[in-house]
C-alpha cells in the first residue's frame, strides 16, 4: 500500500515537472520584452457609465433604449468600442455606496469627449434606466495600460476572457507617486506578460471629471480591467510573479517584489474590485484593435 502511493505521488511530481518544462520551453518562443521608457501619453478618453440595478435587471431595458444609441456611435466613428460588464454589488468601506454594473464607453480621436457623456446621461435619464444610474465620469486613458485584447487573434479571444474590475481610491497626497507607478512598473511588468501570452486584457484610466453622481456615491480616480483567459492563467503561474519583481527592481531598486510594492500601495489606497461578467452580446468592438 506504502509503495502504491509513493509510486503515485513519484509519477504526479514527474507530471508536475514535465508541464512545468513545457511551459518553460513555451515561454523561449516569444521574443524578450524590453521597457522602452515611459509610454507617450495619448490623451484618450473614454465615458464610465455605472449603475446599481439587480441582478440582470439592467441588460434588457438597455438593449433597447442605450445600446441603439451607442451602436450608432460606434458605426459614425464617435467611439471605438463598449465593454460593459457586470459584477455583484461594491461598496467603499468607509464612504460606503453601492454599484453593481459598469459600461466602459471609449471615444475615438476627435468630438468633445464631455459632450458624448452629456448626451448618453440626457439619453439614460430620459429612459427607464435612469433609477438605477449613479454616476457617469469623463476618464484618461492611463499611458502604457492600452491592453484592450489578447495579443495573439485579439478580440477573437475576448469571449474567453475572465475579466476583473478595480475602483481604486488613492490618496490625493500620493496620487503622483502612485501614478507613477502604474506607468512605469504595473503597466510594464503587464505588457511584458502580455506579450508573451500570458495576460489577455490591462486597462487603466484615471478620472478627470464626474458628470454626474448619486448624493450617495463616492468617487474613485483610477479604473483597471484585467482580464486571463484560462490558458493565460494556467501559463501565467511560473513567471507572474518573477516579471514582476523584476520591473519592481527595475524601478524601485533591489529587494523590491510585487509584494512589497502592493504592501506599499495598500498603505496609499482602497482598492474595491471584484470578478466581473462581460455581456459579450452587448459589447462593440473596433474596427482595428485600439
Amino acid at each position: 500500500m506504502v509503495r502504491n502511493v509513493l509510486l503515485l505521488l513519484a509519477a504526479v511530481a514527474l507530471v508536475a515537472l514535465l508541464a512545468l518544462l513545457g511551459l518553460v520551453l513555451e515561454d523561449r518562443t516569444y521574443p524578450a520584452y524590453r521597457y522602452a521608457g515611459p509610454a507617450e501619453d495619448p490623451h484618450r478618453q473614454a465615458i464610465l457609465l455605472t449603475w446599481d440595478a439587480p441582478s440582470d435587471a439592467l441588460w434588457e431595458p438597455y438593449r433597447a433604449e442605450l445600446h441603439p444609441l451607442l451602436q450608432r456611435h460606434h458605426e459614425e466613428g464617435h467611439i471605438s468600442l463598449v465593454l460593459p460588464l457586470e459584477h455583484p454589488p461594491l461598496t467603499h468601506p468607509e464612504f460606503g455606496g453601492r454599484w453593481s454594473q459598469a459600461v466602459l464607453v471609449m471615444a475615438a480621436r476627435g468630438p468633445s469627449v464631455a459632450a458624448l457623456g452629456r448626451e448618453l446621461l440626457n439619453d439614460i435619464q430620459a429612459s427607464a434606466l435612469s433609477p438605477w444610474l449613479v454616476a457617469v465620469d469623463v476618464m484618461r486613458l492611463q499611458p502604457g495600460l492600452d491592453l484592450f485584447y489578447p495579443a495573439r487573434d485579439g478580440v477573437m479571444r475576448e469571449p474567453r476572457l475572465t475579466n476583473t474590475i478595480e475602483y481604486v481610491f488613492s490618496n490625493p497626497e500620493a496620487r503622483d507617486a502612485y501614478y507613477a507607478d502604474q506607468y512605469t512598473l504595473s503597466g510594464p511588468a503587464m505588457a511584458d506578460l502580455h506579450s508573451r501570452d500570458k495576460a489577455g486584457r490591462f486597462i487603466g484610466f484615471e478620472v478627470e471629471q464626474r458628470l454626474f453622481g448619486a448624493s450617495s456615491m463616492p468617487t474613485w480616480d483610477v479604473l483597471h480591467v484585467v482580464g486571463f483567459t484560462p490558458w493565460q492563467n494556467l501559463k501565467a503561474v511560473p513567471f507572474f510573479l518573477s516579471t514582476w519583481a523584476r520591473h519592481a527592481r527595475r524601478v524601485h531598486g533591489d529587494g523590491e517584489t510585487m509584494f512589497s510594492r502592493l504592501a506599499a500601495w495598500e498603505k496609499i489606497r482602497v482598492n474595491v474590485k471584484s470578478d466581473a461578467v462581460q455581456q459579450l452580446d452587448l459589447s462593440l468592438a473596433p474596427l482595428a484593435q485600439p
